[in-house]
């Protein structure tokens, strides 16, 4: 045991000097492994915020393009007679075709802030009336269609409601949404 002491004491400096490189490559060592955390730290971090950036550009083109459909089905809505008297106009109405319907309640799913339920029932409207949109187009032109067996009454209703439908998904996505959402559709 004295002999340690003795080598110890005799090369202190050297052991010291020793310790000293070790303590410096230690550091440097650890200064390295820091730098590499603080890169892949700000490349999550930078990957996050893009990630982050993408699903509100998605969200935002979602519900511009789900904007734009809700407004044309308004449109051509808003084109179909409410009354009897102009009657033959429905043969010349611009309709929609059921991938139009799947889209917008695709679109809709894709958007938390709006309901669903409503959606739901607006869809089926919306087929509704295509479906008589389509017998009277279907409907030789020269014998005529039998609107005896037209529901007014219904088809009021329908386009009421669904107009109104359609005012409240428009709101609801407006204002949720915020102005981004309406400075690149065209409007008429």
């Amino acid at each position: 045991m004295d002999q340690i002491l003795m080598y110890l004491n005799s090369n202190s400096s050297a052991i010291q000097a020793l310790s000293s490189i070790l303590t410096f490559l230690a550091t440097i060592i650890l200064a390295i492994i820091t730098w590499r955390y603080v890169v892949l730290t700000r490349f999550i971090a930078t990957t996050a915020g893009d990630e982050l950036r993408m699903k509100q550009e998605n969200k935002a083109a979602q519900e511009r393009r789900l904007l734009m459909l809700v407004r044309s089905f308004n449109e051509r809505i808003a084109s179909l007679p409410c009354d009897e008297a102009n009657r033959e106009q429905i043969r010349k109405a611009v309709s929609w075709d059921n991938r139009e319907i799947e889209t917008m309640r695709v679109l809709v799913a894709g958007i938390p802030h709006l309901s669903g339920g409503n959606v739901s029932s607006l869809c089926d409207r919306l087929k509704w009336i295509k479906e008589q949109i389509d017998l009277v187009k279907l409907s030789n032109a020269r014998i005529g269609f039998d609107w005896g067996l037209f529901s007014w009454n219904q088809w009021q209703k329908e386009i009421q409601q669904s107009t109104m439908d359609l005012l409240t998904m428009t709101l609801d996505i407006t204002s949720e949404a915020g102005s981004h959402i309406t400075e690149n559709i065209p409007t008429r």
